[in-house]
């Protein structure tokens, strides 16, 4: 017959569990990783709402682009496209009013029988975090846009 074996006893003090110590950083470091999780968090916010600004901007710019290769004049875009004073969501992105700027023609082919129009779209984001009125300009973008001489 085998003889029983005996678990050892443990002292009082090696049962007791975690120490005061232990349990101090590992609160501390939850309490980093939550802080740094929070701050993230509020990062990538701004980050998404000035992203979404910079697209209502740039197709914006696009859609006056395209309508100046239509062949109307900047002016008539400008009356053609919404004002940031009558749309709100544009109200709080735009800073200042977007403008197309011609730039001259440039003749193409060997002969120069083509003669093509150069114009600049420019705008600009408003990137304050702050309510409206309050804006602050972000840099401006310029698209160069051309079209074939119709006028």
């Amino acid at each position: 017959m085998k003889p029983i074996r005996r678990m050892p006893k443990f002292s009082r003090r090696s049962v007791r569990g975690y120490s005061l110590i232990e349990v101090l950083a590992a609160s501390a470091v939850l309490g980093l990783a939550a802080a740094a999780g929070a701050s993230l968090l509020g990062s990538m916010a701004v980050q998404e709402e000035m992203s979404h600004r910079v697209a209502v901007v740039r197709n914006h710019q696009e859609n006056m682009a395209r309508v100046w290769q239509l062949g109307l004049s900047p002016a008539e875009v400008d009356a053609l496209m919404p004002t940031a004073a009558g749309s709100e969501p544009l109200a709080n992105v735009l800073f200042g009013s977007p403008a197309i700027l011609p730039s001259g023609n440039v003749s193409l082919g060997a002969d120069g029988g083509a003669t093509v129009e150069l114009a600049v779209c420019r705008a600009s984001v408003n990137v304050s975090l702050q309510a409206l009125p309050v804006t602050e300009e972000g840099a401006p973008h310029d698209m160069v846009v051309c079209r074939p001489t119709i006028r």
